[in-house]
């Protein structure tokens, strides 16, 4: 899909308040030509980039990546014609990229063939990029990656891993800011605003302890009101559903069962974690990290979010087969 300026929400995520310390932290030193900010489903994201876009002065295009943005025509054809729309005045041969994609699809033609017509393009001009981590292939990344390296504009980049190509020397030569989970996590002031309608102090509290910062798990107990903010079971039908169908169910059903088996097991050292999985063990420690669902500190040891944690411990013993029956038969060789 291809939209300016405009971005949908999740409904929970209505509910997050602006933070000015983002906004601020995104406008340092005049703002960075290369942005991203990096973070699993649910910590604000494409909120944040909607926040930031409408403080410009300059022309905003807005790209929301799909699945099909793998296909590397397909998504230089959608960027030209992007491009093209909030630069109307350059000269332009339409159908000239989608004509190059139609002969030879590949990313270096494509990408010359946009760079020649909007190299003219400054900084005034902010393209966001939501949910990049949809594409998928390593041809859109070099097309992205082509266009970064070339283009004297600003990028916004909303995604749940760091591309590759944006390098620490970005950051050191002061072009290029990423923003993580540390940053994107919720105060607890910030929480502390987004439920101020919900629950007695005591719960809002535990629920602030558990959410841990994550913004969606916040938004959803300030929309619905479906946490039960005076009870140990935090993870309600639709923070469970939330977890699932945005987090674990994307990971490969091996990852899933890794970390099943980590919960279940409270293991939270890295060494630990490898004579428990084994075979792939950093394979499947490194897939994880790279979703989201897992972190590693500098001392080695695991931290995996206390509602994913719940949500395993949950599948372990329910009625998700695939995952549970290869947990179990690894549980099963190592006990």
């Amino acid at each position: 899909m291809v939209e300016t300026i405009t971005a949908t929400a999740s409904p929970a995520l209505d509910h997050i308040i602006e933070r000015p310390r983002l906004i601020a932290r995104l406008a340092e030193g005049g703002g960075a030509r290369v942005s991203v900010l990096a973070a699993p489903a649910g910590y604000g994201k494409t909120t944040l980039a909607r926040q930031w876009s409408q403080r410009q002065n300059g022309p905003v295009a807005w790209y929301r990546t799909t699945r099909a943005s793998g296909d590397v025509a397909l998504l230089a054809v959608q960027l030209d014609d992007l491009l093209a729309s909030i630069a109307p005045d350059l000269l332009r041969e339409p159908g000239k990229v989608a004509s190059i994609a139609s002969i030879n699809p590949s990313a270096k033609p494509l990408g010359r063939a946009i760079l020649r017509t909007f190299e003219s393009l400054v900084r005034d001009v902010l393209l966001v990029v939501d949910e990049w981590e949809a594409a998928g292939t390593d041809e859109a990344e070099e097309l992205l990656s082509m266009l970064v390296e070339a283009l004297d504009i600003r990028f916004l980049i909303t995604t749940r891993t760091r591309p590759d190509w944006f390098t620490p020397r970005l950051e050191v030569y002061g072009e290029g800011l990423e923003i993580g989970v540390d940053e994107l996590a919720m105060t607890d002031q910030e929480a502390a605003r987004v439920l101020t309608t919900v629950g007695a102090v005591s719960g809002r509290a535990r629920l602030m302890r558990s959410a841990d910062g994550w913004p969606a798990v916040l938004g959803l107990a300030a929309m619905s009101g479906d946490v039960d903010l005076t009870s140990s079971r935090l993870l309600s039908h639709t923070l469970y559903e939330f977890l699932a169908s945005e987090l674990l169910d994307a990971a490969p059903v091996e990852t899933q069962a890794a970390l099943m088996l980590l919960a279940v097991a409270s293991v939270t050292d890295v060494e630990v974690a490898r004579c428990l999985l084994s075979a792939n063990a950093d394979e499947r420690i490194e897939n994880a990290v790279a979703s989201g669902l897992l972190a590693v500190t500098e001392r080695k040891a695991l931290s995996l979010h206390p509602l994913l944690r719940e949500l395993l411990i949950r599948r372990f013993g329910g009625p998700h087969e695939q995952p549970r029956a290869v947990g179990r038969r690894r549980a099963c060789g190592r006990f």
